[in-house]
C-alpha cells in the first residue's frame, strides 16, 4: 500500500493528471416577494411580481373542518379601479384534506394580488425564481 503524500497530490494537480474536486455550487435561496397565512376566504394586499416568479402554497383542513375542503387561488393582475383575473397565470384549485405545491410563472413584470377562497388554513408564498 502506497500512502500518497499532500505534496505529491500538489504535484499531480499541477500538471493535469489528477483533478480538482468541483466546488459545489451553492444555490442563492429564492427572494421572497410577498407571504401570507390565513384561514378562510381573503384577498391579499398588491405585490409586484418579477418575470419570472413561483407560488409556493399550502392548505390544512383537519383543524377548520376534519376532513376535506376547498383551496382556490386566483390570480388577478392589479390596474387599480380596472383590475382582472389573470388569464396567463393559472391559479391553484385543489379538493382534499390537506395539500402543498409551487407553482412556476414566467408572465409577470407587474403588479398582481390573490383571492383565495378556502374553508380551511393556508398559506401563500410568492418567490423570485432562483437562478
Amino acid at each position: 500500500m502506497r500512502i500518497i503524500t499532500g505534496a505529491a497530490i500538489a504535484a499531480l494537480l499541477a500538471v493535469g493528471i489528477l483533478a480538482a474536486p468541483a466546488e459545489a455550487k451553492t444555490k442563492k435561496p429564492p427572494v421572497v416577494v410577498f407571504t401570507q397565512n390565513g384561514s378562510g376566504t381573503a384577498q391579499t394586499a398588491v405585490f409586484k411580481v418579477p418575470s419570472s416568479w413561483n407560488l409556493a402554497w399550502t392548505y390544512d383542513c383537519s383543524k377548520s373542518l376534519g376532513s376535506t375542503g376547498n383551496f382556490i387561488v386566483s390570480i388577478y393582475d392589479f390596474y387599480g379601479q380596472k383590475s382582472q383575473l389573470d388569464f396567463d397565470n393559472q391559479g391553484v384549485n385543489q379538493l382534499g384534506a390537506s395539500g402543498a405545491g409551487t407553482e412556476h410563472y414566467y408572465s409577470g413584470g407587474n403588479k398582481k394580488y390573490l383571492k383565495i377562497v378556502s374553508e380551511c388554513d393556508w398559506g401563500v408564498t410568492v418567490t423570485k425564481k432562483a437562478k
